[in-house]
This record gives C-alpha cells, structure tokens and sequence, in this order.
C-alpha cells in the first residue's frame, strides 16, 4: 500500500471511529438529559466527576479499538505516529461533530439551559447583596461566556486536547513497530 492510500485508509478510519464515539457521546448526552435537575445537583461535583470518567473511559476505549483493528489490517503492526495520526483524526471528527450538536441542541433545542444558569447566577448575586450595577456588569461579563464566539471554539479545542492526550497514551500502549517487534 502506497502512502497516498495509507493516508486515505487512515482518514477512512477516522472518520468511521469518529463518528462512532460522537454518536454515543450524543447518545449519552441525551439520555442524561432526562435526569431531574434536582438529582443531578444532589451528587454534586462527585456525578461531574464520574460523567468525566465515563466519557474518558469510552472515548480511550474507542481508540483503543480503532487502532487495534488497524493494527490488526497490517498484521499486527503499528507504528506509533500511524497510531497517534489517526487519533488525532478521531479527535478532529469527534470535536467537529461535537460542537455542531452543541449549537443545535444549546441554541435551538433546549434554549433554557444557559438562561436557567443566568437566573441561578443572577439569584446568587442578589442572595449575596450585590448592587444592582454589579449584577448588571457580571450578567454582561456572564452572557460573552454563555455565546456561541466563546462556547463552541473552547468546546472544540478542549474536546480536541482531550482526544490528543487520549491518543498519546493509547498510541503508546498499542504500538508495535516492525523494526522492534517487542
């Protein structure tokens, strides 16, 4: 196999990997989205945590079968800036779609989950005795944090570190090179 088509392979993987894990990531998503706000706050920072885990967890399970097959497909090696590249791929298609699910379900579908956090924050603020000037300023400040120009490009980039440091360690754990087969 040429490199022409060893890259076309590879993108062909990613794309299909990438794909999956998005999916699943919505699937999860959406699911999680049935559960009662009331719950969700009644495990606090340890359900953060844990959903952390969960996603982390697929998301280097993923990889590790999309390179694993790969490996497989080239009897069983895996050079590991082969492995690396098509994680990085993964990582591209996963964020891209991740961040076009965000816009449409944020901005279009359930509109209320950043004007819910706002009234939170604004009560907060007022529980507190802020001046109605203070409230007025940190509700301005909150809004740019709450846009679209601020939430999607640092949702791309974060989703896309995540699957960079994902695909380091997963490259390094699936490798295998010709040249130093143990």
């Amino acid at each position: 196999m040429n490199q022409a088509e060893q890259r076309k392979t590879n993108f062909q993987f990613a794309l299909y990997y990438g794909v999956l894990l998005s999916v699943i990531s919505i699937i999860f998503g959406v699911l999680g989205s049935f559960i009662p706000e009331e719950t969700r706050k009644s495990f606090g920072a340890i359900g953060g945590y844990a959903s952390f885990v969960m996603t982390l967890s697929i998301s280097g399970y993923v990889l590790w079968l999309a390179l694993n097959t790969r490996k497989e497909e080239q009897n069983g090696f895996i050079a590991f800036s082969e492995a690396f590249n098509i994680s990085a791929l993964i990582g591209v298609v996963n964020a891209t779609i991740g961040v076009i699910w965000a816009y449409v379900y944020l901005y279009i579908i359930d509109t209320s989950v950043f004007k819910n956090t706002l009234n939170e924050i604004r009560n907060e603020l007022e529980k507190n005795d802020a001046s109605s000037d203070k409230i007025d300023e940190q509700m301005k400040f909150m809004e740019f944090f709450f846009s679209p120009t601020f939430i999607l490009p640092t949702t791309w980039i974060g989703s896309f570190l995540i699957m960079v440091i994902l695909g380091l360690i997963v490259s390094a754990i699936v490798k295998k090179d010709k040249e130093h087969p143990f």
